[in-house]
């Protein structure tokens, strides 16, 4: 998300100046005590949080991240499983309750409510950016403070909470034992721990941040490790209480590669925040199903579409045809299977195949050039598609790159299968493959310029080096060592079902991905239901993540599991379908005048005709398709007023009245499902 600074006025500038140094600040500083170990807190120690999860963003559904508001409400479950957070301690904002003004009086109810001794807890998840500037006092290297996007944050430029504003906030607060969360964009620059005034005393903070000041990041990156860190995992010492410093420790490796998190500690030893509540004593979950001792196994193949479509075409270099090149097709069936294809050319550079009706990828390599490859396109049944590429030959291969593979477990040399991709300066590239001796030697001649490195051998997890350099006449070395994949010792099996049905679900795709952090390695095995709706594949005991997506059904599920050796996992699972949803996008809690919104306000306030508009309340991440509903029906108080069945799905208000209304929209779907939403509003004229 960027900001628009053409918009951000001077006037915006000294509002915010003015509104952050003026808040009320700490005369006279409490000398708080110390939570130094969890051994320190005393019986009249209080846990208070803010936790606000936006997640939805005003007039701007392309915006909207449903997992975050998600990841908030699991994140204040979490804290009311332990003993130390009640309900009354805790305030949650999500949506449209998430307003800049909203998220500021959560602010100050933690000053207001949290004594000295107290801990506090603020979690923070949205969009994030920096502003292009620094606001007094003037704290960034870089002359650019960092923001928060509010609901009203893509509607008005200047709704957001910077970290200048945050931390004055912090630093009202009287207790002296605090943790601040924030999962967004660049959200490793809202670090900021100074004082307005030199003479307040130090506050003991620490700071969990999702992502690095320069880095973007990803919904369902951060939080979902936090979470599970805060359940127990995060444990490192085994005291049954679990702390700031081992939340972060935990997520942080688990976040990379898609995002770096990062920590401000100024606390003196750790800061206590729940305690464990998943390595309690308790029994096995009970099936009422009868258990199947004969795993399923998934098949070889995902599963091919009818062929009725051909490729072919000619490979040729500067005219002259290319004998016994590669030719590979790619593309997706659907959201689970996917389609792979190849074939060669004869003596005349000719090749010919048949492809399923699918959007595809053709690429094509040979021995001594470069590859070259088509944007995807989509294939008509019965149709003929020709595609002739020209390859040109690679440079000359002057530099060599040699190395040993042996087993990260023992050092025994390995006979490994070595690939390389060469990369040019203009983006050509080209492979190489070789298979290393059995002393675990291996050597390849390649041309000049930047290299991949990929190394696999069967039973062993596969290891990759990434942007090697090498110069003209180089002979660089490249060693490498191999983790031996773990023993499946364990299993996963349950039974999939329909929420309202009770039917099984059949043919259902089940992916678990096995990690260890330790070794920086992860595997994935893949399950399907058969008719009974159950599945069950080996594992090897650990860490687990379970990826569940059929077509029709909700489920959603980011946190860990544990498979242990000797041991069957039981998952039986209950989906829920997919049902009609529905909300209303105008008008939203803010003043209008004429059909035009003015300013944001506590209630919605109408004057004069306006646009009732209808849309689904899973719109997110853009658009990605229409609506599927039937009709809507608009309602004021109660009476039907109009029924619309094309988009937008819209009623003109035109009548004049005066005093309080109730607006009601309902959705009807396709499978005589059936949602509402209500609205109350004040309307003039």
């Amino acid at each position: 998300m960027k900001i628009n600074t053409k918009e951000i006025t001077s006037l915006l500038v000294m509002g915010i100046l003015i509104g952050t140094i003026l808040l009320p600040t700490l005369t006279a500083p409490l000398q708080a005590s110390i939570l130094q170990n969890p051994s320190k807190i005393g019986k009249d120690t209080q846990y208070w949080a803010l936790v606000v999860g936006i997640g939805k963003y005003a007039e701007n559904p392309e915006q909207n991240r449903p997992d975050m508001i998600l990841e908030a409400n699991d994140f204040r479950d979490l804290l009311l499983q332990t003993p130390w957070w009640s309900a009354d301690h805790i305030k949650l904002l999500t949506a449209e309750n998430a307003t800049r003004s909203n998220i500021i009086a959560g602010f100050r109810w933690l000053i207001k409510q949290a004594s000295a001794d107290d801990v506090v807890v603020v979690y923070l998840s949205t969009h994030g950016n920096y502003l292009p500037f620094d606001i007094p006092p003037r704290d960034e290297a870089d002359n650019a403070d960092e923001m928060l996007v509010t609901y009203w944050g893509f509607a008005y430029n200047n709704s957001f909470i910077n970290d200048d504003t945050i931390n004055i906030m912090l630093n009202q607060l009287k207790s002296n034992n605090v943790c601040l969360i924030v999962d967004s964009c660049y959200a490793g620059g809202l670090n900021d721990h100074w004082k307005l005034l030199k003479s307040a005393s130090e506050q003991h903070r620490v700071i969990l941040m999702g992502s690095c000041e320069d880095e973007v990041a990803y919904s369902g990156g951060f939080a979902p490790y936090l979470i599970d860190g805060l359940r127990g995992y995060a444990d490192s010492n085994g005291d049954g209480i679990v702390t700031a410093e081992e939340v972060f420790t935990y997520a942080q490796p688990r976040s990379i590669p898609r995002q770096n998190p990062t920590i401000y500690d100024g606390y003196p030893g750790e800061l206590p925040l729940t305690t464990d509540t998943i390595h309690q004593t308790s029994s096995p979950p009970t099936s009422s199903h009868r258990q199947e001792s004969t795993p399923i196994q998934p098949p070889n193949t995902i599963g091919v579409t009818a062929e009725t479509a051909v490729l072919c075409g000619y490979i040729t270099s500067s005219g002259q045809p290319i004998n016994d090149a590669l030719i590979t097709v790619s593309g997706r069936i659907n959201y689970q299977q996917t389609y792979t294809n190849s074939t060669t050319t004869d003596p005349t550079g000719f090749y010919f195949m048949h492809v399923p009706a699918i959007r595809i990828r053709v690429a094509v390599s040979a021995q001594g050039y470069c590859d070259a490859s088509t944007n995807q396109f989509q294939i008509i049944e019965n149709q003929t598609y020709w595609v002739n590429l020209s390859l040109v030959p690679h440079p000359p291969e002057t530099a060599i790159l040699r190395g040993y593979i042996s087993s990260a477990q023992n050092g025994t040399p390995l006979a490994a299968n070595v690939s390389l991709r060469w990369w040019g300066s203009q983006e050509e590239t080209y492979r190489n493959t070789t298979v290393a001796d059995g002393n675990g030697f291996y050597q390849m001649n390649v041309a000049p310029g930047q290299v991949d490195l990929d190394v696999t051998k069967d039973g062993y997890f596969s290891e990759s080096l990434d942007e090697l350099n090498i110069n003209d006449s180089q002979t660089l070395w490249a060693n490498v060592s191999l983790y031996p994949l773990p023993l499946e010792t364990s299993t996963i099996c349950g039974y999939l079902m329909d929420s309202s049905t009770g039917a099984p679900l059949i043919g259902v795709r089940i992916d678990f991905t096995w990690i260890n952090v330790s070794i920086s390695h992860e595997y994935t095995r893949e399950a399907q239901t058969n008719a009974s709706g159950f599945f069950s594949i080996p594992i090897a005991p650990g860490e687990l993540y379970i990826d569940l997506r059929e077509e029709g059904y909700s489920y959603y599920d980011p946190y860990r599991h544990d498979a242990v050796a000797g041991e069957p996992l039981w998952m039986n699972l209950s989906l829920q379908q997919n049902s009609v949803s529905v909300d209303i996008a105008k008008p939203l809690q803010a003043l209008y005048l004429n059909n035009q919104r003015i300013i944001p306000w506590a209630s919605t306030r109408i004057i004069g005709p306006i646009d009732i508009e209808a849309t689904g309340t899973d719109f997110d991440y853009g658009p990605g398709g229409q609506w599927q509903v039937q009709k809507v029906e608009f309602y004021i108080d109660g009476a039907l007023k109009a029924t619309v069945t094309t988009e937008p799905y819209l009623w003109n208000w035109t009548a004049k009245t005066f005093g309080k209304h109730t607006i009601k929209v309902i959705a009807y779907g396709f499978h005589n499902d059936t949602a509402s939403k209500e609205l109350e509003v004040t309307k003039f004229l």
